[in-house]
């Protein structure tokens, strides 16, 4: 088996039917090396017994810590670093641009700038998680 490039993140909550599709859906239709990681927010509709049943990673949180949370807890345990990757290069890429600008309001502004392309990346990476 080759090293996944992807990592795809699924946060569950009670959410059976809809997690069998997706896992479904991935199966079919992902034709790169990928991991999963499974996060399960103490679900009680029979989500966990199906996640024991598979293979993948999995986190069983004995409550439901909420969306970010068990986010954090699933990139912790990528084995792909392509998110790293991509933050690395928009940082270095703006840090060198803010060191250019002399002007305080020429900061403010690409300060600005880097807040709104962070928040592409990051939607960006969600859309990718999700695919």
């Amino acid at each position: 088996m080759m090293k996944p490039i992807v990592t795809i993140i699924i946060r569950s909550w009670n959410s059976l039917p809809y997690l069998k599709l997706c896992l479904k859906s991935i199966q079919e239709y992902t034709d790169i090396p990928y991991e999963i990681i499974i996060v399960d927010n103490n679900s009680t509709d029979g989500t966990r017994s199906f996640l024991r049943s598979i293979k993948c990673k999995k986190i069983l949180n004995k409550r439901n810590l909420g969306g970010i949370v068990s986010l954090g807890q699933a990139e912790k345990e990528t084995k792909t670093d392509f998110e790293k990757k991509i933050k690395e290069i928009i940082y270095n890429v703006f840090e060198k641009t803010i060191k250019k600008l002399q002007t305080v309001s020429g900061r403010m502004l690409a300060q600005k700038r880097i807040k709104k392309f962070e928040k592409y990346i990051n939607f960006l990476l969600e859309f990718v998680r999700k695919k």
